[in-house]
């Protein structure tokens, strides 16, 4: 009989096998290195008076020249950055570099200041009524202690003792593979923002490892980058969304911990600590957010955004039911701004505008949410419909960055695929409308064969089908080369998982069709080769399971899957309860209806957000 895997949240489950290293080189871009292979974005030996690699290919090796610390320069230009048009900035360093300068470090009354987080005690205080925005607000919310009375956003927004400079530094290239066997602690530069030990911990554990298993390559990491310092560094604009992050933050790291923690070889617990603060954490984000949508400068901000994508990263990590909440935030933010292409380019096509790093990274994560929940659903991406443009040039844009925020990068997909999944979405989407229209369940059949779809949603579907081929035998040869082996291994599986369900849905083979064994194979095959990257792939894997019928490479996918564990948690422990119970009813022979993934995630209460 099948092993059952444990419900998510806590449960024990067998040891898996330590993942596969990745055979993709990760190259590294040196901080301190020379001009040339900054520019080249690889790792410098630093050495003087040229490094080897200039040498080797008689290239001039030029450092940068040093610049003494300025504090009033640091101060400017973070002032300019974070757009503090009142009140003197402080230069974002270090304790020690404090002193060094003769300055004093900073005191304990400060510490005690609005901008500090408090501990979890705070979550369940009494809450006392302040304005902000012509907003009521709930000081207990935003971090303020019961003894404070007015909203004062300059006091809340106290910058922390360190740059993000500092913060990449200390936590780039850290990885999961090593959290057992050399566990990272948390810096000290770190203790005044969280005094309290299990915010620091949970934070700590976030921005080393969990934001790790959120991207696809990791030397860039736009969590890092982007996202942490919109409470790190925030603005002033959106005080409460700014708190919201943090307090995602917190959730994602607790998420992550209670999964390590019964997983320990040496000494597994039961997860319910982190669980519980991972509950509490969420709960108090929510709450926050929920009062953010009664503030149009905070629910339109792009700080609104980074909260509940944060949140939704917590939500998969955990295998959460109770996403759609969250989802509908998002969506709804978007669809007031205008749409995806509006908060990226503007209203005005002949002068577009330039977007900012975060929000090109942010659109692109919403876009990959829209993706995955339009398939989860069977229902129309509506985000996504209509002209996609923008889509294309967000790419163009990404190559001028070189490569820093990427569909690639971050998801380990092709742009050019990630458009062939879409419109396989679109088409899954409005065929599922269609069969449940009056018109087609009360029209006449004249055999037991499925009734044809309108013509208009058919025809959709083969221009998808005829796309796709044309991506592998025209565009695919073309991308050797060019993209990484994970970009390759990730497009692939979800080119297999589009033909998987465009065979089925719209040619109506069944499992044990030829072609769609072949792709069911070939997507397990490549899901093995994503390694210890197997952020991305669980939808793929969902697909392609769903349809095996073999023992042998049932098994297989099971084992995978019990890899993925270590990357992708809950969640994949819930997408594995899932693909069991669609075996178990494809061996007692119910419907095709009844078998599919989707509407065994339904039925068994289960609808998961798949990242």
């Amino acid at each position: 009989m099948a092993e059952q895997p444990p419900a998510p949240w806590g449960a024990l489950v067998p040891e898996a096998p330590e993942p596969a290293a990745s055979t993709v080189e990760k190259k590294t871009r040196s901080k301190q290195g020379c001009l040339v292979c900054r520019r080249r974005r690889v790792k410098c030996d630093n050495g003087r008076p040229g490094c080897d690699r200039c040498a080797k290919f008689d290239a001039e090796c030029v450092y940068p020249e040093k610049k003494r610390f300025d504090a009033e320069a640091v101060s400017a230009a973070l002032a300019s950055r974070h757009k503090k048009t009142s009140g003197p900035s402080s230069p974002q360093i270090l304790p020690e570099q404090l002193q060094s300068l003769g300055a004093t470090p900073i005191s304990s009354d400060r510490l005690e200041s609005p901008r500090v987080p408090l501990s979890l005690a705070h979550l369940d205080a009494d809450p006392r009524s302040l304005r902000h925005d012509g907003l009521d607000l709930d000081p207990t919310l935003i971090g303020f202690s019961s003894r404070l009375a007015p909203l004062n956003t300059e006091e809340l927004m106290v910058p922390p003792l360190f740059t993000i400079d500092e913060l990449m530094t200390f936590f780039r290239q850290t990885q999961m593979g090593s959290y057992y066997r050399e566990p990272i602690e948390p810096p000290d530069f770190l203790r005044p923002v969280f005094p309290d030990p299990d915010d620091l911990r949970c934070f700590h554990h976030c921005v080393t490892y969990s934001f790790s298993i959120c991207v696809t390559r990791e030397e860039f990491n736009p969590w890092v980058q982007h996202i942490a310092p919109l409470f790190l560094f925030p603005s002033g604009d959106s005080p409460i969304c700014a708190e919201a992050v943090k307090y995602a933050m917190l959730s994602t790291g607790a998420a992550h911990l209670s999964y390590l923690d019964h997983r320990d070889p040496v000494s597994p617990g039961d997860g319910s600590q982190w669980r519980v603060l991972s509950e509490r954490y969420r709960a108090h984000t929510v709450r926050l957010l929920r009062q953010a949508l009664r503030s149009e400068a905070e629910f339109l901000s792009d700080t609104f955004l980074g909260a509940t994508s944060m949140l939704l990263i917590a939500d998969v990590l955990s295998a959460r039911i109770e996403w759609r909440e969250i989802y509908r935030m998002v969506r709804d933010s978007v669809i007031r701004r205008g749409g995806l292409a509006v908060m990226l380019f503007g209203r005005n096509k002949s002068a577009p505008e330039t977007p900012s790093s975060l929000r090109k990274y942010l659109v692109e994560g919403i876009a990959f949410l829209e993706l995955m929940s339009a398939h989860i659903r069977r229902d129309v991406p509506l985000l996504m419909l209509g002209d996609l443009s923008w889509f294309d040039r967000l790419g163009e844009l990404a190559i001028e960055d070189n490569m820093a925020e990427t569909i690639e990068a971050s998801f380990g997909v092709h742009r050019t695929i990630f458009h062939l999944a879409l419109s396989t979405a679109i088409y899954i989407g409005r065929a599922a409308r269609d069969r449940t229209n009056e018109y087609y369940l009360l029209s006449p059949s004249s055999s037991s064969a499925p009734k044809p779809l309108p013509p208009q949603t058919a025809e959709s579907g083969q221009k998808v089908l005829l796309d796709l081929q044309a991506w592998r035998a025209s565009i695919l040869p073309g991308l050797a080369g060019h993209i990484d082996a994970r970009t390759y291994t990730g497009s692939m599986a979800y080119w297999h998982a589009c033909m998987i369900l465009l065979l089925r849905d719209l040619e109506g083979r069944g499992r044990e069709d030829e072609r769609v064994q072949e792709s069911a194979r070939e997507a397990i095959r490549l899901g093995r080769e994503a390694g210890d990257k197997a952020e991305f792939m669980m939808w793929p894997m969902m697909v392609a399971s769903s349809v095996l019928l073999d023992p042998t490479l049932r098994s297989s996918a099971r084992e995978l899957f019990k890899t993925f564990q270590y990357q992708c948690c809950f969640e994949a422990e819930g997408t594995l309860r899932v693909i069991e119970e669609v075996w178990k009813r494809v061996d007692e022979g119910r419907d095709e209806e009844a078998c599919g993934w989707s509407e065994v995630m339904l039925e068994m209460g289960m609808p998961l957000l798949l990242g």
